[in-house]
């Protein structure tokens, strides 16, 4: 058999950037050569059937081109906690005295 075409590309629908095999507890990113990164749970991007025109993902600029697609795991609250707890430490004004600096200099 000639197999089951997967998708029906034409001008209207644009070419295929990338094709990935994801679960609904997964997250995509989308990266383009202008710099511009869109991070999605895989759970909100609608399905549907092989005669559809496919989902649009992410409108880029004109000339731009989407250069990375890539799977991740889901950021989780403890995740989000941890990046503003270190966030909160690298900013904050207190420093980690060396010991040597506690004014014993002798031995």
């Amino acid at each position: 058999g000639m197999g089951i075409n997967a998708m029906n590309l034409s001008d209207k629908t644009g070419l295929l950037a990338a094709q990935l095999t994801v679960s609904d507890d997964e997250d995509i990113l989308l990266i383009t050569d202008d710099g511009t990164i869109i991070r999605m749970a895989v759970a909100d991007i609608r399905q549907t059937g092989r005669s559809a025109q496919g989902v649009r993902l992410m409108r880029i600029a004109e000339g731009a081109q989407i250069v990375a697609v890539a799977r991740a795991e889901q950021e989780t609250d403890e995740d989000e906690e941890l990046e503003e707890a270190i966030e909160q430490i690298t900013q904050s004004d207190e420093h980690i005295i060396d010991g040597s600096e506690s004014g014993d200099d002798e031995i």
